[in-house]
């Protein structure tokens, strides 16, 4: 049997912001993101998903405190993410993103590292 791995190419920023305010927080189901495909967005709809599902992780274990205002998350953030290079997705892979190398690419980004 063959594994599938999923590509995960990079998107726009702006478009990773607007698919994080179309879901409302949760990242929703993978189907959700592939539905999105038929959306005026040009980025991939996995790609869009997996990596909004990033910056939701890391909004839940506070890793990005310091770069929200009034409930915001920066747009440094978003550039971070949108660009950084992530390996393909095995289903069931263990640890699939390196959040920590995300994290200190980000402080990278704003300067604060």
């Amino acid at each position: 049997m063959t594994e599938m791995t999923i590509s995960l190419p990079e998107v726009d920023s702006d478009e990773l912001r607007s698919y994080g305010k179309q879901m409302q927080g949760f990242p929703q189901t993978p189907q959700t993101a592939v539905s999105m495909r038929n959306n005026p967005n040009k980025s991939d709809g996995r790609s869009l998903y997996f990596r909004w599902s990033i910056i939701w992780l890391m909004k839940l274990h506070k890793m990005l405190n310091d770069w929200i205002h009034d409930g915001e998350v920066d747009d440094v953030v978003f550039r971070v993410v949108a660009k950084y290079p992530l390996n393909p997705v095995s289903p069931g892979q263990k640890d699939p993103f390196p959040i920590n190398d995300i994290l200190e690419s980000i402080k990278a980004a704003a300067g604060t590292a």
